[in-house]
């Protein structure tokens, strides 16, 4: 064989090969355009869906419904079947109509058993306050709580220069109700254990409405002594856009003095000038 015969032969077998190589490859480009125009099941929100909604109620409710789009368009571990949902759960947040459903969009729902809601370091604990305390009748399963205690601070030394000295300060942000004697898995006990009869309830925990708070482990001694030793009030966090603002702690002559001038601190609030504040 010629050298001319021999390049003529390899050229050839490359242009086979080369055109073998474009055949399979445009059939996988065809293959994959079919396959992304066939229609899969997936689940989706017939309506918007607030957040918290427990998933029992919205199956029970009809809120979702199967629809069929193509591949191309499915999200990411959508739902295929409504079956396949968790009852035990609750959405983590605002669902839109028409959004497909995915395991991101619930948490554990207030319908699950407490020991099932917490997890890591968190902790469960029951507590019972006057029902203004606690916000009864408009706190409820799922909402989020900041925490605000008021002590009489004195001195442990015999013979101090200071006295005593009321302050307060939001002692915890964030934290998540368990469950209320309104909803909740707890509902039901709590109701029993909670003093409906009209009292006030006390601040020790005993009687009142009763609450059960989702509290993290490294916090529970300071809630506990907080709870035991001072007062405290619970104040309802906003659903979505929470935002924290600086700690700072309030004394009778920092509410009294905010914005007064040197001069009328000195002339209507002496003892603060006196007490150094």
């Amino acid at each position: 064989m010629t050298y001319s015969v021999r390049n003529i032969v390899i050229a050839l077998v490359l242009a086979a090969v080369a055109a073998g190589l474009v055949i399979l490859y445009t059939g996988n480009v065809k293959k994959q355009a079919h396959d992304s125009q066939q229609n899969v099941t997936v689940v989706v929100a017939k309506s918007a869906i607030s957040a918290g909604s427990p998933v029992k109620e919205l199956i029970d409710t009809g809120a979702f419904e199967t629809r069929q789009v193509v591949q191309r368009d499915v999200v990411p571990g959508a739902y295929t079947s409504i079956d396949s949902l968790n009852k035990d759960l609750a959405t983590a947040g605002p669902v839109t109509a028409g959004s497909q459903i995915t395991p991101s969009m619930f948490t554990e729902g207030t319908s699950a058993p407490i020991g099932a809601q917490i997890s890591g370091t968190m902790r469960a604990i029951q507590v019972a306050y006057n029902p203004n305390r606690v916000l009864d009748g408009t706190l409820h399963a799922g909402d989020h709580v900041d925490i605000i205690v008021e002590f009489t601070v004195q001195s442990s030394k015999n013979n101090s220069q200071y006295g005593t000295q009321d302050a307060s300060r939001v002692l915890m942000t964030n934290i998540q109700v368990l469950s209320t004697k309104a909803d909740g898995v707890a509902a039901t006990a709590l109701t029993a254990d909670s003093d409906t009869t009209g009292g006030n309830g006390s601040d020790d925990g005993n009687q009142g409405a009763a609450m059960i708070l989702a509290i993290p482990q490294d916090q529970l001694a300071n809630f506990d002594l907080a709870r035991e030793k001072g007062s405290l009030w619970y104040v309802l966090r906003p659903t979505t856009g929470a935002q924290d603002a600086n700690t700072t702690v309030a004394t009778p002559c920092s509410v009294l003095g905010a914005g007064l001038s040197l001069t009328q601190i000195k002339t209507y609030l002496p003892v603060c000038i006196a007490k150094g504040n």
